[in-house]
């Protein structure tokens, strides 16, 4: 966790990332101020949570998705509780499979259920049924659909 980047309000993930980890978290208490060393795209489920990422400070809620960048410090504003479906990821080769840019908060489709896509990638992942890349192309698939949200709404 070294090489500390100011947070530019859009950011741009390249490639085709592979997935370290995924999962919902119920009622947590505001975020943790912390500088990781992987991306983290979280969608809000229920309540709302205030992000200082880097220089921008945002406030998301329900419905709304947060993309904090690697080696971008990052922490809550507030201790309101929320929920929340979660990708920690790394991005895949610069200029391999196309980039997306996004905002580092935005909308999600109000017609997609998030919640049990998540849980039906990461009942597979746990088991052992999609590797890391095999998910990387479903959080390609989402992160795709995130940047059409963003065009329309």
């Amino acid at each position: 966790m070294s090489d500390q980047r100011p947070c530019r309000h859009t950011v741009a993930v390249a490639g085709i990332p592979r997935v370290l980890d995924i999962g919902l978290v119920r009622n947590v208490l505001g975020h943790p101020r912390r500088l990781l060393d992987f991306w983290v795209l979280g969608i809000v489920t229920a309540g709302h949570i205030g992000l200082e990422v880097g220089d921008a400070r945002v406030n998301v809620g329900s419905g709304d998705y947060y993309l904090l960048p690697r080696r971008v410090e990052h922490g809550g504003l507030d201790n309101a509780p929320f929920d929340a479906a979660f990708f920690h990821f790394l991005p895949g080769q610069q200029g391999g499979d196309g980039i997306w840019e996004l905002p580092i908060t935005g909308e999600c489709s109000p017609v997609l259920n998030y919640v049990e896509l998540l849980r039906f990638l990461e009942a597979n992942f746990r088991s052992g049924l999609m590797s890391g890349e095999e998910l990387g192309a479903q959080l390609w698939a989402v992160l795709g659909q995130l940047a059409v949200m963003q065009q329309i709404g």
